[in-house]
């Protein structure tokens, strides 16, 4: 069984085989509208109002993944305020 840790936000993830992000995403539905997205999907709708926390989100974690930083399995859970 793999071991299963909860983190914060700024925590380091390289090493870790796979992750689910959790956060509060402005997707234009009804607040408390749950959406799921893989890597790509984020990277694809890289607007500058996806992530509601300064900078851009796809921006973010595409770098993570070009420099190798990032788990192989990531899934991004998006939640409409």
């Amino acid at each position: 069984m793999s071991e299963v840790r909860v983190i914060g936000h700024g925590s380091p993830l390289a090493g870790v085989e796979g992750a689910i992000l959790i956060d509060a995403v402005e997707m234009g539905l009804e607040p408390r509208c749950v959406k799921h997205f893989t890597l790509g999907q984020v990277a694809l709708a890289d607007a500058p109002s996806l992530s509601l926390h300064q900078g851009r989100l796809a921006q973010t974690l595409l770098l993570g993944q070009e420099m190798d930083l990032m788990p192989n399995d990531l899934t991004a859970i998006g939640i409409q305020p």
